[in-house]
């Protein structure tokens, strides 16, 4: 049977399924038993999460599903892919050592992400929202799938409060039906695309709750290639080099939030010193256990190299964050009104907010007008129940987006 794939509407579509490629088709692998997770729902539907690991040395396709809420490091949006694959690649980053086991639900290795942030990457959305509230989003309207044929690229899955996947192929046959809908998703272990015809897709998403939602913003979708992970029609930008010398715990290009300490991992033995140029300047010594440990007072950019005889290596680069957040009040009832005002560096763009229990769990969450943006300050209905819960805002800067710290306030009965 002679089928076509249906071709974007718009160049944001097409940006949309390029995004969605890249978390499927990264390729990686781990050099350090590396802790991952494994979901299934029992005969009752009930959940169970389970902590796993992934042998070193064992290939792997699509990027690791855990959800790092903790600290707001989901890959795509919060963390460049050559941060990623340039930490994998170091036994002693953060992707070995600081294992997220037994911190809450779908929490294993230190970068990752789940359904919702692989959502928010693929759309560009300012910051993530959770399946139950995603089709709130401004601009997400539902869409008829009875027919099959009303559906079209990009279109969202969902089952509200469990999951969602984005619709990135049709393939139709000459007489303009569908004949195979391939599906995107993050999902334990990783990232996937599979191709479903219509009887199976019907079967595994319509008939277990799944709704189709299709989200307008799609249309302004930017995209830009990436060497560490290019996709198809991408020119030709070589083959990266990841630095094998020297590295930051967090990989390169990661942001640190001022007050964290930056562990430079030496992988290279014979070199003396580590010299740091930016904000701050230092040379620091290498410790026995070949790291050198940074700690920034100054935030900004920064440049470290391995130093030998007057021989230095190639360089490596980080970013200290330091963006300022303020409320208006500490305790307030549901329905009250948080006024909160913020400040980061000189080019960044501030782009929403989210507001989590203590333990991380998402409650509310919002983005924020480029007039909000340009002043400052932005105003939030609080809408949830009593309990005590912070608040941070999201930006973007040359290394990705980054968090600020967290305000905290106490919701009153």
């Amino acid at each position: 049977m002679l089928l076509y794939h249906e071709k974007p509407v718009s160049k944001g579509v097409e940006n949309a399924i390029k995004r969605a490629k890249q978390m499927v088709e990264v390729k990686w692998t781990p050099v350090r038993r590396f802790s991952t997770s494994t979901i299934y729902r029992d005969s009752n539907e009930v959940r169970h999460d389970i902590d796993t690991f992934i042998s070193a040395y064992y290939p792997q396709q699509g990027v690791n599903y855990s959800s790092v809420r903790c600290y707001e490091k989901f890959v795509g949006d919060n963390v460049l892919f050559e941060t990623y694959l340039s930490a994998l690649s170091n036994p002693r980053s953060v992707m070995y050592t600081r294992s997220q086991h037994g911190q809450g639900r779908a929490m294993s290795g230190f970068y990752g992400t789940v359904c919702t942030s692989f959502a928010a990457y693929v759309f560009d959305l300012p910051v993530r929202f959770p399946s139950k509230t995603w089709s709130t989003i401004p601009g997400v309207t539902e869409v008829d799938a009875a027919e099959l044929e009303n559906l079209q690229l990009c279109d969202a899955v969902l089952k509200i409060g469990q999951h969602i996947a984005i619709i990135t192929d049709i393939q139709r046959d000459v007489e303009g039906k569908v004949r195979v809908l391939t599906v995107s998703e993050s999902t334990s272990p990783g990232c996937v695309a599979k191709d479903y015809t219509p009887e199976e897709f019907r079967g595994h998403w319509l008939a277990s709750g799944y709704r189709v939602f299709r989200y307008a913003g799609v249309h302004d979708v930017p995209y830009t290639p990436d060497p560490f992970v290019p996709v198809e029609g991408d020119p030709c930008m070589g083959h990266p080099a990841i630095n094998t010398v020297l590295q930051p715990d967090y990989g390169n290009k990661a942001n640190y939030m001022l007050g964290d300490t930056v562990e430079l991992d030496i992988m290279e033995e014979g070199w003396t010193s580590v010299e740091i140029t930016g904000p701050e300047a230092a040379v620091l010594p290498i410790e026995e256990d070949l790291k050198a440990i940074f700690r920034p007072s100054v935030p900004g950019y920064y440049t470290a190299c391995c130093v030998k005889d007057g021989e230095k290596s190639a360089l490596v680069e980080f970013r200290i964050t330091n963006m300022v957040l303020r409320g208006d009040k500490t305790v307030l009832c549901k329905g009250d009104t948080l006024e909160l005002s913020f400040e980061t560096e000189h080019g960044d763009k501030v782009l929403g907010w989210i507001i989590q229990s203590p333990n991380h769990a998402w409650r509310q969450a919002g983005f924020l007008s480029d007039g909000e943006y340009a002043i400052g300050k932005t105003e939030i209905t609080v809408d949830m129940a009593s309990g005590e819960n912070y608040v941070f805002v999201m930006a973007e800067g040359a290394f990705g987006r980054y968090r600020s710290p967290g305000f905290y306030f106490h919701v009153e009965e």
